[in-house]
């Protein structure tokens, strides 16, 4: 009985030290937020996936998690969940970075997903629209039926942004009125991703485009800084807003894209209209110029015209 007692003493003992792992999880964002400066939007995806951990392995301390059942998982999302070797990585990552904090802050001895392997990377093409569907997107969001003039201005003025400058969707959601400048023709896209600044000039089309979305904002008489604002309530343009506005014009268009497609699109554009690689990587925001030479092998037209030159063909 009295080794009973004992058993029982050491296990709620035990317990009564070991870590609530998505507790240590937002003790480590903080740290994240403050000391690494990482942005919210990384953070999301890292939480994202620990609590898909949480809720599928039943797991609730982190010192309950060994390399096994950390391989276990990982496999499971690649065979079960059909992971691409990208997502694995980047699951893999987000774990490996803050169970080595873990053991750094010593509430572990050993990072359980240190000695993981990786997948090699597909090497995929990005995908874009052609310019023929980039138009029809654009005709799509100007002209389908809407109850109100501003709504027709604004997301027309969106879905040209996105295509026009090749920023991201929470470039474009995070925008404030003070980032677009049309009177020098800028775009001034703040923290975006890896926490840069960068600027885009902006051209004459998307200027016109711009000033009238301006124009039936200013009527509204809306006080909120974001550049896109809700229709009905004095606030920004949400990301539920815009995925309901992709979805509509997909159906309306008959064309698959995400915001992403649009990025992909506006890169291949400019490259077939003569951009050189180095300012397409400036526009892109790209740290690595290899990023962006991907974009190379994306355009048939470039290797198109390019194969044209062989001197076999004189």
């Amino acid at each position: 009985m009295a080794c009973q007692n004992t058993v029982e003493k050491h296990y709620y003992l035990m317990l009564f030290y070991m870590r609530d792992f998505l507790e240590t999880f937002e003790r480590y964002a903080q740290y994240c937020l403050v000391i690494k400066n990482y942005s919210p939007c990384t953070l999301q995806g890292a939480r994202s996936n620990f609590r898909a951990f949480v809720r599928r392995t039943g797991t609730k301390y982190i010192e309950s998690i060994n390399e096994e059942k950390a391989q276990e998982y990982l496999l499971s999302g690649r065979i079960d969940r059909k992971w691409s070797a990208s997502t694995y990585i980047t699951v893999l990552k987000h774990f490996n970075v803050f169970f080595k904090w873990c053991v750094k802050q010593k509430y572990l001895e050993v990072n359980p997903f240190e000695k993981i392997e990786k997948p090699r990377l597909e090497k995929r093409i990005p995908r874009g629209l052609s310019k023929e569907d980039a138009e029809k997107i654009l005709s799509t969001s100007k002209n389908m039926r809407y109850r109100y003039k501003f709504e027709r201005h604004r997301n027309y003025a969106i879905i040209s942004l996105l295509l026009f400058t090749g920023i991201r969707r929470g470039e474009l959601l995070n925008l404030e009125l003070s980032h677009v400048d049309l009177s020098g023709n800028t775009l001034f896209v703040s923290q975006g991703k890896g926490r840069k600044d960068r600027m885009i000039p902006i051209n004459s089309h998307l200027h016109g485009i711009l000033e009238r979305y301006l124009k039936e904002r200013e009527r509204l008489k809306r006080q909120n800084p974001h550049f896109f604002i809700s229709l009905k309530k004095d606030e920004g343009f949400a990301e539920r807003g815009l995925r309901r506005l992709l979805n509509k014009i997909k159906e309306r268009s008959n064309i698959y894209f995400s915001t992403h497609t649009l990025r992909h699109t506006f890169a291949t554009l400019m490259l077939e209209g003569g951009c050189d690689i180095y300012t397409l990587s400036k526009l892109m925001g790209h740290s690595d110029i290899t990023t962006t030479t991907i974009y190379l092998s994306a355009s048939t037209k470039m290797l198109s015209q390019s194969i044209e030159k062989h001197p076999l063909g004189f």
